[in-house]
């Protein structure tokens, strides 16, 4: 067996492991581990220097059944000849229409922003009317949410998609 160098620095449950095949990380407890690495995903139990461990998604694997995988005959049917354009017949989009839409993208409006404000005012009125601590723990994290659903939604409506 050749020697290996194995780095490891831990957070708690989380560790991230460094090792000479690269970076993983592994998450639980003493004796019972998940993680992820560049070998695949694994799990490992044990203690005092006798240990299992199983992968669940090894990465080489996916490779080799790649290579292996076997083709179904052509369907005639789907064989139809495409016919697309001569390149000189090809062309872009203005620029105008571009900045056209990268104005109409810009110019609306952020929903993040205004749900953040209503929870902000929800939280504050719960404050003022003594409200209990477990009905501002479940707002606090019901605001959290829905604020990260509409930063998503946002970006979703003011991204531009070149091709």
């Amino acid at each position: 067996m050749g020697w290996y160098l194995r780095k490891s620095v831990g957070f708690g449950p989380l560790r991230v492991n460094l090792s000479k095949s690269g970076l993983g990380y592994s998450f639980g407890v003493r004796g019972a581990r998940i993680g992820s690495g560049p070998k695949g995903t694994y799990v490992r139990i044990g203690r005092g220097g006798l240990y299992y461990q199983q992968y669940l998604t090894p990465k080489s694997m996916g490779k080799v059944q790649e290579r292996n995988q076997v083709l179904p005959p052509p369907d005639h049917e789907l064989s139809e000849i495409v016919r697309t354009a001569d390149a000189s017949e090809l062309h872009d989009s203005s620029a105008e229409q571009l900045i056209e839409e990268l104005q109409t993208k810009q110019n609306k409006s952020r929903v993040a922003i205004w749900l953040a404000a209503l929870f902000s005012i929800l939280v504050l009125w719960s404050l003022a009317a003594g409200a209990p601590l477990w009905f501002l723990t479940v707002l606090v994290f019901s605001a959290t949410a829905t604020c990260i659903w509409g930063n998503k939604l946002d970006y979703d409506r003011k991204s531009v998609h070149l091709n």
